[in-house]
């Protein structure tokens, strides 16, 4: 939430008091170490550290920038030390005195150490505003100070929600303008970016029930207890894990300047409790959070509600809400998604085996062709996470793993092998088979650098054919030779990819083989005929 994090509070502060032409002039914040809460404190035991903004350490900056804002931690030792140091420092109480200080700030503040700061502001009637209940009802009632805006307790506020809260005490008592939605904004991430932005999620919720499954075929499937409870562990992955992942993962894409983030988390994880089955929906909840919050955010603190209340809204509140509005829209989305899964399975799934092993052809194919024209991230990847949509592997992931993979490693393999046999370089150089030795390692050991053979493929035809080829044939021959729709994934050591599959794991080997063999083959021929050519 932010509660520990000094520099971080007091940075958020000073932004939003900069919409005023306002900043943090003098400060004194007294943290625990190790993000102990003060309630609970031994003054002689605990260690604390004090951070402080001061005047004289305000810089102007280059180029006609706002000024600087700098935090240090400026006093370090037991507690009762600490609180003694800012009992006796008079540089703020002096400020005040002096007319510097335009309004104050108190955020759980102890009235017996910072009395003098107080009687200043008492005496100089400058508005003070703040957060931390017990201490805001001191204040008022021993100093007979006057508090402004919705200055009130500090229960599930964030560094942000009390950030906005002082400076629009602030705004309604100066007569300033404050609008901090109209602040400099990024556009948020699109669905296909968070799509992959969630794939370790999708990959570990894969993996995870792949292993759940084997456990409880293999050691428990007589046992109810132990059964029920993996079959409860495998609902949830397939229910609710990846919505959930898809939900935070949108809503804090989309979340403009320091907005609550934590608050987004919160609110993301109730609404994605209507999501079920549907990472589509997780996605739509994902934006309706980040669009609700932030609006209501501002709402209700410039209806002066406290701050606290204000949290509790928008991240309780919003969540329930759009969970209720996602009730009857996630099984439409659900269906979408299922329907996509469905199409893909008949596309290599047809009765008929010319027309199955065409489609499989023509499939692999077109992912060497589009990884290589940029379509992956934009439109294969998106399809394989909707497939591993319930947690299972996919028909693209198996494709991915033979077209992409497993031919860029053969190609890298080729030239390794070639520039191992020719001590020249000829057409290779040294950067072309440091680039291929570092392909094959990874897409042998990760599954991942498929772009190392790219280069090549397009430089050599015959390369390039060869590679289309391997994709072609490796795709036809796994779904010819399966009775069950072929499923696998990417991003693994190859014996896991291949043993993960859905379908039997030795005709995924062979197909692996074809992959790689094709393509390894067809670049080592290619490379022979270039010295073959050269040397006549």
């Amino acid at each position: 939430m932010g509660h520990t994090d000094a520099r971080a509070l007091l940075h958020s502060i000073d932004e939003e008091l900069r919409l005023l032409d306002a900043t943090i002039w003098h400060a004194y914040y007294v943290s625990l170490d190790n993000g102990k809460g003060l309630d609970g404190a031994n003054e002689c035991v605990d260690n604390a550290t004090v951070y402080t903004v001061q005047n004289d350490i305000h810089e102007e900056a280059t180029d006609q920038e706002e000024t600087r804002f700098h935090c240090r931690a400026f006093y370090r030792g037991v507690l009762k030390d600490v609180n003694k140091f800012c009992r006796l420092d008079n540089t703020l109480s002096q400020s005040i005195l002096a007319g510097e200080i335009d309004g104050l700030i108190c955020i759980s503040c102890h009235v017996g150490i910072f009395s003098s700061v107080l009687l200043a502001a008492t005496s100089k009637e400058i508005p003070v505003t703040g957060s931390g209940g017990t201490s805001l009802s001191q204040v008022a009632n021993l100093h007979h100070i006057r508090l402004i805006g919705n200055a009130g307790g500090s229960v599930a506020t964030t560094t942000f929600t009390r950030a906005v809260s002082y400076t629009s005490a602030f705004a309604a008592y100066w007569k300033l303008a404050y609008e901090p939605w109209k602040r400099c904004r990024q556009s948020g991430s699109s669905c296909t970016s968070v799509l992959n932005s969630c794939l370790p999620m999708f990959w570990g919720v894969c993996l995870l029930k792949q292993c759940l499954l084997f456990l409880r075929e293999r050691f428990f499937e007589n046992s109810s207890q132990c059964g029920s409870f993996i079959e409860a562990s495998i609902l949830v992955l397939e229910q609710m894990a990846l919505p959930f992942s898809c939900c935070v993962t949108m809503a804090t894409s989309h979340a403009s300047g320091p907005a609550p983030v934590s608050s987004l988390n919160m609110a993301a994880l109730i609404a994605s409790t209507s999501c079920s089955r549907s990472i589509l929906s997780g996605l739509l909840a994902g934006r309706l959070v980040s669009f609700a919050t932030e609006r209501l955010l501002y709402t209700l603190i410039f209806w002066n509600i406290p701050a606290t209340m204000a949290n509790l809204l928008i991240s309780g509140g919003v969540g329930a809400l759009i969970a209720l509005l996602m009730l009857p829209v996630s099984p439409v989305l659900g269906i979408i998604t299922a329907s996509i899964r469905w199409t893909l399975a008949v596309s290599v799934g047809f009765p008929n085996l010319q027309v199955r092993i065409g489609a499989g052809c023509a499939l692999g194919c077109f992912c060497c062709y589009g990884s290589k024209g940029g379509w992956y991230h934009s439109v294969i990847l998106p399809l394989i996470l909707i497939e591993m949509e319930l947690g299972d592997a996919s028909v693209l992931g198996a494709v991915d793993e033979l077209t992409l993979v497993l031919v860029s490693a053969g190609i890298c393999a080729a030239n390794v092998l070639y520039s191992t046999l020719h001590s020249r370089q000829d057409h290779l150089s040294t950067a072309d088979i440091d680039l291929c030795r570092r392909g094959f390692f990874l897409n042998i050991a990760c599954g991942d650098f498929v772009e190392a053979c790219y280069p090549l493929m397009e430089n050599r035809l015959a390369v390039n054919v060869s590679g289309y080829l391997a994709s072609g044939l490796s795709t036809a021959w796994l779904v010819a030779s399966s009775s069950q729709t072929p499923k696998s994934l990417a991003y693994l050591p190859l014996p896991i990819a291949i043993g993960v599959s859905e379908t039997n794991w030795v005709q995924m080997a062979v197909a692996a083989c074809i992959a790689f063999g094709i393509s390894f083959f067809g670049t080592l021929i290619d490379n022979w005929s270039w010295h073959s050519h050269k040397r006549d």
